[in-house]
């Protein structure tokens, strides 16, 4: 369980410092199911509104960091490993299991 708690604290701080760089973002939070979304809401330079979740992560109860959704070019797992988050616990649930065997993560 302290390895979940963990892992739910540093997802929710990495998207944190990911919607810092932007005021349309914010990051939207489930502590029961573990459950993390960057959101982004606004208008655009036509005044058409837009509301996007670039990115949603999910602690699982086996403590693998599941990422459901990741639509910009930054590299969630490099951020997770440079935090101490072994590449065995990282699955990227967007890449089809074969390509995830491939590039050594979580199946």
């Amino acid at each position: 369980m302290e390895k979940i708690t963990n892992y739910a604290a540093l997802v929710q701080q990495f998207l944190t410092e990911v919607a810092q760089d932007s005021p349309q973002s914010q990051v939207l939070v489930d502590e029961k199911l573990h459950h993390f979304q960057l959101m982004k809401m606004g208008y655009d330079a036509h005044g058409t509104y837009f509301f996007r979740v670039p990115m949603h992560i999910q602690v699982r109860p086996d403590a693998k960091i599941c990422i459901l959704e990741n639509t910009t070019d930054i590299e969630i797992g490099d951020y997770l490993m440079a935090h101490g988050v072994p590449k065995n616990d990282i699955l990227p649930a967007f890449l089809p299991e074969n390509a995830r065997k491939l590039v050594g993560f979580a199946v």
